[in-house]
């Protein structure tokens, strides 16, 4: 075996990228990886020559995960094992890693409670085994959904007082900010960010394109809205749906959908998915189900406590 694991170089790019894209493909069917997605991981590491790994093997990349701090007492791992070496050890090994680097960190966390999370997919059975065998347990998961269009969706069916336009960058910004970050701020895994800090996330991605993104108002105010991406894990992919408090319940949500759908056909996507916790307070996964989606697979979330209850 010529099995080594090291720290990341720039050159490794390629390999990650290769690496992720059959992972996916052999869990999920679909992959999205692009060059910029390690890049931008490693951007979010406090300190990149001891927070990620790689594993190597005979030249190639068959291992590689992050670990990062949230700052608010949760460390998180995000690890990727070449299917070709399901089985070997490869996970255990990163585990392991981000585990002793989490432990490295431990006493500079100021907050009673830490934990440590690592997500995988629900149907690789072997990572959900390896991590209950190190004292994980299952605290959240989250969802894919997707509809396959056969037709033309419905035409939404707005609120009245409501009106749909697309995104405007230099006028919208700060409005479709504030409406997602009220939208989501009792949700389960929200991080607020800064305007500044999801601007540049959200508009410099390269596949952005304000065509798609749908913003609902009721007179000078966004009530909602649907920020989608095209060509996004092989499909046409809602990245978020939200709707301001007093909006719910009003047929909102499923308008934004159709109008998202809507954008989607007319560039001859058929394929629509998005993510969504399964515990989600406002029922969002009645509300796609009635859009016509489907659960496609299932992520899981485990959590080891590193201190506190």
């Amino acid at each position: 075996m010529t099995r080594a694991v090291r720290p990341l170089r720039p050159e490794d790019v390629a390999g990650i990228v290769a690496l992720g894209a059959a992972f996916d493909r052999a869990l999920t069917g679909t992959a999205d990886w692009s060059e910029e997605d390690p890049v931008h991981d490693w951007r979010a590491l406090a300190d990149p020559e001891r927070d990620a790994w790689v594993v190597e093997d005979a030249g190639a990349v068959v291992g590689y995960a992050t670990l990062q701090d949230d700052g608010e007492g949760t460390f998180a791992a995000d690890g990727y094992v070449h299917p070709d070496r399901f089985g070997q050890g490869v996970g255990s090994t990163l585990v392991g890693l981000a585990e002793a680097r989490a432990a490295e960190q431990l006493e500079a966390v100021p907050l009673p409670r830490v934990v440590l999370q690592n997500t995988v997919l629900h149907v690789d059975a072997g990572a959900r085994a390896l991590l209950e065998g190190r004292g994980y347990r299952p605290v959240r998961h989250f969802l894919r959904m997707q509809i396959d269009m056969a037709g033309p969706p419905p035409e939404p069916a707005w609120p009245d007082g409501v009106v749909a336009t697309a995104f405007r960058p230099d006028a919208d910004t700060a409005d479709v900010h504030a409406c997602v970050h009220e939208a989501f701020a009792h949700e389960w895994s929200f991080r607020a960010e800064t305007l500044a800090d999801w601007t540049a996330r959200k508009l410099d991605d390269p596949r952005f394109d304000p065509s798609l993104w749908v913003v609902a108002w009721a007179g000078e105010d966004v009530c909602g809205v649907a920020l989608c991406t095209a060509g996004q894990f092989d499909m046409g992919f809602v990245n978020s749906l939200a709707v301001r408090p007093v909006w719910r319940r009003r047929g909102l949500g499923l308008a934004l959908l159709h109008q998202a759908f809507a954008g989607f056909w007319e560039r001859g996507e058929r394929r629509v998915g998005l993510g969504v916790d399964a515990e989600n307070p406002t029922d969002a996964v009645r509300l796609y189900e009635r859009a016509g989606m489907r659960p496609v697979w299932q992520a899981d979330v485990y959590e080891k406590v590193l201190r506190g209850g």
